[in-house]
């Protein structure tokens, strides 16, 4: 029965990410999932098909409307690289788009630095591979 609430409670908070007149509930929202998949450990990696898609519409669509959004997004995927570890390599490719994306903004730079530290931690050795994705953007 708990799995089932957590469940409903992490699509609840999709809608209201996905929801454009809910703008001003975003943050609160997207740390409401993240704290929830804190609580579940590797567990999360079954609804992150889910979420990564959101998290990536709340970077590109939201993120423009309320001011450290971006910010708050990108702390949030380092915790949850942390969480999902050697999962992470199912999500690089989202993961290093936003990189990609977002890298010329000075006040992100800090945190993809950090969200690449973070990646390179949980693949280790795996992380040759992206290498090369990062070495031109430093």
């Amino acid at each position: 029965m708990e799995a089932w609430l957590l469940y409903v409670q992490l699509f609840e908070a999709a809608d209201k990410i996905a929801n454009a007149h809910l703008h001003q509930l975003q943050p609160m929202v997207v740390e409401a999932i993240m704290t929830i998949f804190k609580s579940l450990g590797l567990k999360c990696v079954l609804y992150l098909k889910h979420f990564m898609p959101l998290f990536m519409h709340v970077m590109r669509v939201c993120g423009d409307s309320i001011f450290g959004l971006r910010e708050l997004v990108i702390k949030q995927l380092c915790l949850l690289v942390y969480i999902i570890k050697h999962f992470t390599r199912d999500y690089l490719n989202d993961l290093f788009q936003i990189i990609d994306e977002y890298w010329e903004i000075p006040r992100l730079t800090a945190h993809l630095v950090q969200l690449i530290e973070e990646i390179s931690c949980a693949l280790n050795d795996e992380f040759k591979q992206c290498v090369p994705l990062v070495i031109p953007k430093m």
